[in-house]
């Protein structure tokens, strides 16, 4: 589904393709997984090894269907991706998934963003704060580097919110990546993310997201270090925050 183009109609923005997946895993390993806070926290870029383990977690948040991506019309790459995961409160199924997912891990890096990803989630429940019984998580968001400060990720943000819009006005917009149709239900709520750096926190300041919770990176370790440490001091805190979507 095409989205939306940008004045120059450099960038164009659609949702997540089978086509287009290769090019959004090479985004994710060209900036997300060398340059995101946590990431540098695990150690991961020094790690490389590790990224295909979290590659199948991408995948598996990709089959949701409500992924949104920009392209470079020039060069016909993507650069940039939020991958978008669809979240059901009392899904046993799947919190055994990523608690095992963690536990499965063969490389200690991959484990701690995985780890970082439960504990974080875990410091509110958004199901009850909001009263809600469907999610969509904003689980992975990624701008190459030479595409930043053009206001990519708060598009890709706004653009994800929008495709929910659709599901609720029974527009089903969620693209298959094996050609078996995904149902329209069910349908988020809210969009919600974890905000691990003051850019994508300020993200969500211009969407006005709210924030319900906070926490401080001195209480999250690797190895015995603190990921404060390693983050350094013009971050020193991740945000857990939400949107509600009329």
């Amino acid at each position: 589904m095409d989205l939306r183009h940008n004045l120059n109609e450099k960038i164009r923005y659609q949702s997540l393709t089978k086509e287009y997946l290769p090019s959004a895993l090479e985004c994710m390993k060209n900036s997300f997984y060398k340059y995101e806070n946590v990431c540098n926290a695990v150690g991961l870029p020094h790690h490389p090894e590790a990224i295909s383990e979290l590659e199948e977690l991408t995948l598996r948040t990709a089959n949701d269907g409500l992924s949104v991506i920009a392209i470079d019309t020039k060069e016909n790459i993507v650069c940039g991706v939020s991958f978008n995961k669809v979240q059901v409160k009392n899904n046993e199924a799947e919190g055994t998934y990523f608690e095992n997912f963690a536990k499965n891990c063969k490389y200690s890096s991959s484990r701690g963003v995985v780890q970082y990803m439960k504990d974080a989630d875990s410091i509110c429940d958004l199901f009850e704060y909001c009263n809600v019984d469907c999610i969509l998580e904003i689980m992975f968001l990624a701008t190459l580097p030479e595409y930043t400060s053009k206001g990519i990720a708060t598009k890709l943000c706004e653009l994800s919110i929008d495709l929910v819009k659709k599901l609720k006005q029974e527009i089903n917009v969620k693209q298959s990546m094996d050609g078996q149709e995904i149902p329209l239900e069910p349908i988020p709520k809210i969009a919600a993310a974890l905000f691990t750096s003051n850019i994508s926190q300020r993200v969500g300041r211009k969407l006005n997201f709210q924030i319900a919770a906070t926490d401080s990176y001195d209480k999250y370790f690797y190895k015995g270090v603190a990921f404060s440490n390693v983050i350094g001091p013009t971050t020193p805190y991740f945000t857990l925050e939400f949107k509600v979507i009329e």
